[in-house]
């Protein structure tokens, strides 16, 4: 099998060459007004694989939108677990909560290498009060992560861990607009079972086997970071997907 290389993440020369600036928070802003946000960034960065954007409990003093790779937002538990509580994709906004002034009350991890774009953290709500649309994105985005935390929410509380794992594998699919109804495509997940375990609830063991259980059903193979859905229906039975559901839960931040 070749050696799969690392792609290095995507940087846009310019807010105007941005390939996620319809997901963004950025949205409202178009052509003549697009120096605005040109003008507010102080940068972009590129962040390796494994490193953090930001720590549980870190003051910071910028926030993000996420250009390119995948990120894990966390909580720290008192035992010294995780917890998962979502996986950003490209553009996702990083590092906003109501009070700008308090410590981050969760972490992000790169889970691939990541760029991001940064924003001055505290002086984002003056730039939100000058430019009603970007307020009226803002709370768009925030509800969109909140009804998808619900959904995560009751996952992890009130489903089997069969049901858990499929149903994860299958949000993400959506996500990364792979449709779970594909047969025999595979498709690069850097998850580890770790990162499957810290978001369901679940051990390594736990994931192992319910993975296992799945290849020999033959549903699908997760190996190495990657996903190939073998039974898609069996998958989407499995998985409790609702089509209707999973457009307005799963959508994503601002579409």
């Amino acid at each position: 099998m070749p050696k799969r290389v690392p792609q290095s993440p995507v940087v846009p020369a310019d807010c105007a060459q941005c390939q996620i600036h319809d997901k963004t928070v950025c949205r409202p802003f178009q052509g003549p007004t697009l120096h605005v946000v040109q003008d507010f960034k102080l940068g972009d960065r590129v962040l390796p694989a494994g490193s953090q954007i930001f720590w549980p409990e870190q003051e910071l003093s910028e926030v993000y939108n996420l250009l390119d790779g995948w990120v894990s937002l966390y909580r720290s538990l008192p035992s010294g677990r995780r917890q998962i509580v979502d996986i950003a994709l490209p553009g996702s906004f990083l590092g906003y909560q109501p009070d700008l002034e308090a410590p981050m009350l969760h972490g992000a991890e790169c889970l691939t290498d990541v760029a991001v774009c940064v924003f001055p953290r505290k002086a984002f709500d003056r730039l939100a009060k000058q430019y009603p649309s970007l307020s009226l994105q803002l709370a768009k985005v925030t509800a969109q992560s909140v009804i998808r935390t619900q959904g995560h929410l009751a996952n992890v509380g009130s489903r089997p861990a069969l049901i858990r794992v499929a149903r994860l594998l299958c949000e993400i699919l959506y996500r990364l607009d792979k449709s779970p109804r594909r047969v025999a495509e595979t498709v690069e997940i850097p998850l580890t079972q770790t990162h499957i375990g810290e978001a369901l609830g679940l051990t390594n063991v736990y994931v192992n086997m319910t993975l296992r259980e799945l290849r020999e059903r033959g549903v699908l193979i997760f190996k190495g970071g990657r996903l190939t859905v073998l039974d898609p229906d069996r998958l989407v039975q499995l998985a409790e997907f609702e089509p209707e559901t999973a457009a307005y839960e799963w959508a994503d931040p601002v579409s």
